[in-house]
């Protein structure tokens, strides 16, 4: 899953099998990234980590009750499974009259493009987020030395 279309796809996906396995209502969530955190301190690098997230979640809703369940295996045989689960375990939970979807008219019916994209986030490699890193560092010293 690398597209827009592929996680809605995996989203439709458990919602259908959720409302499939009895739920009578469901959400999904799911989340495919990649990540890179640098630290710097006193000029020095200190931190390097690279991450990979790729998850699906699903809450249900079944008979008042609620339950959530996630994976990081989004095969179509493991989400139909984690939507029986979710059902399983909405049924062995107990009702709750505060739980529920919001209102559809609730909802904003379009995203708006707030420009909050840089795609040179996709491609930053450690080197130059330490320098990154460090041209902060020294701002952040200059501006308020130690």
């Amino acid at each position: 899953m690398s597209t827009p279309d592929e996680a809605a796809a995996v989203a439709r996906a458990l919602v259908t099998a959720a409302l499939d396995a009895g739920a009578d209502a469901a959400d999904a969530v799911v989340a495919d990234g990649t990540g890179l955190e640098v630290g710097i301190r006193l000029g020095e690098p200190e931190k390097l980590v690279r991450s990979r997230e790729r998850r699906a979640g699903l809450r249900v809703l079944l008979g008042g009750a609620t339950a959530i369940v996630s994976s990081a295996d989004l095969t179509a045989a493991t989400l139909t499974d984690l939507a029986r689960q979710a059902c399983e375990l909405a049924r062995a939970t107990a009702p709750d009259p505060h739980a529920g979807l919001p209102d559809p008219a609730d909802l904003a019916g379009a995203t708006p493009d707030l420009d909050l994209w840089d795609d040179a986030a996709t491609t930053l490699e450690p080197d130059a987020g330490f320098a990154l890193a460090t041209r902060a560092e020294r701002a952040a010293l200059e501006a308020a030395p130690a």
